[in-house]
């Protein structure tokens, strides 16, 4: 697989498809990223992501956000998410 690396700092973002994906903090090795993307956009964590797959699913469930992350507009809690 072949892919693209970019460097991004704080506040910067880029896009991936209709999806804008934001840094909005870096602390030591982790990273929170924002997700701004449309709802019929299946947005997953990667192990999610997989188990999806694994099950035979669909990855598309825009009225649901999986893996625990955070559905919002506001900065991350000072102690974080994953």
């Amino acid at each position: 697989m072949s892919g693209l690396v970019l460097l991004r700092s704080v506040g910067q973002s880029f896009r991936v498809g209709r999806a804008q994906i934001k840094i909005i903090k870096v602390r030591g090795k982790k990273v929170w990223v924002l997700i701004d993307a449309p709802a019929d956009v299946a947005v997953h964590r990667e192990e999610i992501y997989q188990r999806i797959q694994r099950q035979g699913g669909s990855s598309h469930r825009p009225d649901k956000v999986e893996g625990g992350a955070k559905q919002t507009t506001a900065e991350p809690a000072a102690h974080g998410a994953a």
